[in-house]
């Protein structure tokens, strides 16, 4: 199956505001004098879940889309089902695991909220330019 090129570009949007978010957090941890390797660690975990786990839900997605309802409805379960576990395993492994730290794990999780709130502001920057280009300015 080749990926949908939207899936692609969105993707590729989350993973850079993900990883903006996660540079502003070390800073804020070496800002506080709380940085070590346990939280740049903890980063890495939380920054690539978050960013594989909107990637396994909109591959999710595209494979619905060429389903029945039932079939599609079942997917989209089954997938979200998968993705909340996966993402649970890693909260308890940054909590539980001692060289790595559970706040700087745990964050990084809601980093694509953040990135989803923001798209409008440079999807409309975006559109508004295509616009300009295509009408010759």
């Amino acid at each position: 199956m080749k990926l949908d090129k939207t899936i692609i570009r969105e993707t590729k949007y989350i993973a850079v505001c993900v990883s903006v978010f996660s540079i502003i957090m070390e800073a804020v941890f070496i800002i506080l004098s709380k940085w070590s390797m346990r939280a740049l660690f903890g980063n890495i975990l939380g920054a690539t879940t978050a960013i594989l786990n909107f990637l396994v839900m909109g591959v999710t997605l595209q494979r619905a889309i060429s389903k029945n309802d039932e079939n599609a409805k079942k997917l989209i379960k089954t997938s979200w089902l998968f993705r909340t576990f996966v993402l649970f395993m890693v909260v308890i492994t940054g909590v539980s695991v001692k060289g790595i730290s559970a706040i700087s794990t745990i964050i990084p999780l809601f980093f694509p909220r953040f990135a989803i709130f923001l798209r409008p502001l440079w999807k409309d920057r975006d559109n508004s330019l295509v616009e300009v280009r295509q009408n010759g300015g």
